[in-house]
C-alpha cells in the first residue's frame, strides 16, 4: 500500500468549468435538464431494482440531459444505497493500475459526502490521492448523487488506469468480496463518455458495436469491439467492471439504454463526443 499524509477533504477541482460553482446555479441546471427530458423520462419505467449504471462525465452543459435519466430512475426506484462504488477512467496516464484515495470527504457546491473508508480498505487497492485530486471523471458524478439521493450515502471512487478485461474482472471480484465482509446496500456506477471527436453518424456507428455487447452482457465483447471498431469510450474498463459485477450479482441482469446524445446537439460542431446513460437492473429468473 502507498502511504500518504493528505488533507482529509477532497476539494472540487472542476467546479466552475464542468459544472457551476454556485449551488443555486448547479441545482437550476439539474432542474432544467429534468424539465427538458420530462416527456422522455415518462416513457421509461424500470420496475425492478438497479444494480448500477453507466453515466457520462462531461461538462453538465453537454451531458446532463443524458445523465439525469439514470439518476431519476434511481430516485423513482426508492433505492437508497449505503455506498456508491464509482469506477472511472484515469485521463492523465499516471499512478497505479487501479487505486483509491485516502480522503475522508469529497466536497462539491452541494456539500460534503463521506468516503466509505472501511469499504475502500477492504478492496485492498493501492492508495494514491494525488492522481484523484486532478481527475474529473468521478467528481462530476457526485453532484448528481447529492441532488437525487437522500443524504447519508457514502462513496468509494476507484481510479482505473489499466482498462483491461482482466483488471475489470479483478475489480468486480474485489467489490463482491468487500461486500461480503461489510454488508452494504451497494450501487455500482461506471463513469464513461463514449466515442470522441468523430462525425456524429460515424461516432454512433462505432458505439453501436460496443452498446450491443453491453446489452448482450458480454464484457469480453466490449473489449473486442473497442479494439476492432476503434470505438473510444474513455471508461470501457469501468463499464466492463460494472458488467462483471452485475453478472456476479445476478447472471440474468438486464442492460438498458436510457438516453443517448452527443455534444453537437448542444453546440453545433463537425466532430462530437457521444454520451450514453444505461441502467443495469435485476433480470427475470428462469
Amino acid at each position: 500500500m502507498i502511504m500518504e499524509l493528505h488533507a482529509t477533504i477532497r476539494k472540487p477541482s472542476v467546479a466552475g468549468s464542468f459544472y457551476p460553482y454556485d449551488r443555486e446555479q448547479l441545482e437550476q441546471q439539474m432542474l432544467l435538464a429534468l424539465a427538458r427530458e420530462k416527456d422522455n423520462l415518462q416513457r421509461i419505467t424500470l420496475n425492478r431494482p438497479l444494480l448500477g449504471g453507466i453515466v457520462p462525465h462531461a461538462g453538465m452543459k453537454y451531458c446532463a440531459v443524458q445523465a439525469v435519466h439514470f439518476f431519476e430512475q434511481l430516485r423513482l426506484t426508492g433505492q437508497q444505497p449505503d455506498t456508491v462504488v464509482l469506477a472511472h477512467p484515469n485521463h492523465y496516464g499516471q499512478g497505479p493500475a487501479m487505486s483509491v484515495d485516502d480522503h475522508e470527504y469529497w466536497q462539491t457546491p452541494l456539500g460534503k459526502v463521506a468516503v466509505d473508508r472501511s469499504f475502500a480498505e477492504a478492496l485492498q487497492l493501492p492508495v494514491d490521492s494525488r492522481i484523484q485530486d486532478q481527475e474529473h471523471s468521478a467528481e462530476v458524478i457526485l453532484p448528481y448523487l447529492q441532488y437525487f439521493l437522500k443524504p447519508g450515502f457514502r462513496i468509494v471512487a476507484v481510479n482505473m488506469l489499466q482498462q483491461t478485461l482482466q483488471m475489470a474482472t479483478r475489480l468486480a471480484w474485489k467489490v463482491m468480496a468487500a461486500q461480503s465482509q461489510l454488508p452494504r446496500k451497494l450501487l455500482f456506477i461506471a463513469s464513461s463518455d463514449f466515442s470522441h471527436y468523430l462525425p456524429p453518424a460515424e461516432a454512433r456507428r462505432r458505439d453501436a458495436f460496443v452498446l450491443q455487447e453491453i446489452i448482450d452482457r458480454n464484457a469480453a465483447g466490449v473489449q473486442q469491439a473497442v479494439r476492432i471498431h476503434q470505438a473510444t469510450p474513455c471508461g470501457h474498463g469501468p463499464i466492463m467492471a460494472l458488467m462483471e459485477y452485475s453478472r456476479m450479482r445476478d447472471p440474468h441482469y438486464k442492460a438498458l439504454i436510457l438516453r443517448q446524445g452527443h455534444s453537437g446537439e448542444v453546440v453545433p460542431m463537425p466532430e462530437v463526443v457521444r454520451y450514453v446513460a444505461m441502467a443495469m437492473v435485476e433480470g427475470d429468473q428462469p
